[in-house]
């Protein structure tokens, strides 16, 4: 079988069975069958992304949460709604929506679906529809847990809202023509936010990193982690109220525990020999891979501050 690795010991499964079926009951006669949580990166990889980190850290050149916008129109999944929900549930970046509705101001959700799909080329099901005159773009065959897996009967990200923090009046679809417009509205954005100290006072997963290493950096009771301000939902703008977001590197920041935890998959020096041989990254893993490699189910997800 493919890797698949344990959430908990960072090992992976010898067999199918071992991942076991889990039903979570929600009530109302809705229930919901799937496997035990696992992973899609090895320690292999996760050690290189931790390299990776490393060096993007020493280079002393890391934006701040607010310095970073994401423009979205909504429509994405698989690895791009990786990307965008993973920013948004680790605070990591101002998410700002265009097109949509113009006779509407509601935020809309940032990104949908971020599971994994696969066309599943060469099945005889793919070869039966392609015969038939149909062709499979994408079908969702994994689904991905924010660190809320820890509770019982969690939720997939799938149904999970995650609106914008700001909307634009941009409605066309994007090309190098707006180049410019899109570059004027973030500059607004990063003066409401960073300049004249405004917040979304409905997202208080985004915080305002001093990013100096001495405000709002040290916690008595969690030498790894750092944080920044939180935003104050009565005013609007950014508080003195300060909290952890992301720790040093070798941890990660459960947002769930609302700590450090050691990364068991690159801290661990008790791999055997034979462990190491039989880590090998998954190929259908590819169509999970963000652009800044946002990791699902738990693992550490600082990557920009890193």
């Amino acid at each position: 079988m493919n890797d698949y690795i344990d959430l908990s010991t960072c090992k992976k499964f010898d067999k199918f069975e071992d991942m076991k079926e889990i039903v979570d009951d929600y009530g109302n006669n809705v229930q919901h069958h799937r496997s035990n949580l696992f992973l899609i990166f090895n320690s292999t990889v996760l050690k290189e992304h931790k390299q990776r980190r490393q060096k993007y850290f020493d280079k002393y050149k890391l934006k701040k949460p607010t310095e970073i916008i994401i423009f979205t129109d909504s429509f994405s999944y698989s690895s791009t709604s990786f990307f965008i929900k993973g920013l948004q549930e680790t605070g990591s970046a101002i998410l700002v929506g265009y097109k949509g509705n113009p006779k509407s101001s509601e935020f809309f959700e940032a990104s949908h679906s971020p599971s994994a799909v696969s066309s599943f080329n060469g099945s005889d099901i793919y070869n039966n529809l392609i015969d038939s005159g149909f062709e499979i773009i994408g079908t969702t065959f994994f689904e991905s847990y924010n660190y809320s897996y820890q509770i019982k009967n969690p939720i997939p990200r799938e149904y999970l809202e995650h609106p914008v923090d700001e909307r634009v009046n941009i409605y066309q679809n994007y090309d190098d023509s707006l180049y410019d417009k899109f570059i004027n509205e973030a500059k607004k954005i990063f003066k409401k936010y960073n300049e004249d100290q405004y917040c979304n006072k409905d997202n208080l997963k985004l915080l305002y990193d001093p990013n100096n290493k001495e405000e709002c950096y040290t916690f008595e009771n969690d030498p790894y982690a750092h944080g920044g301000y939180e935003c104050d939902p009565l005013t609007g703008k950014w508080s003195t109220f300060c909290k952890p977001y992301y720790c040093d590197i070798g941890y990660y920041f459960d947002v769930f525990q609302n700590k450090c935890i050691q990364d068991k998959c690159t801290e661990n020096t008790d791999e055997s020999d034979e462990d190491k041989e039989d880590e090998k990254f998954p190929v259908w893993a590819i169509v999970l891979i963000s652009v800044v490699s946002v990791l699902i189910l738990v693992i550490c997800n600082n990557y920009l501050l890193h």
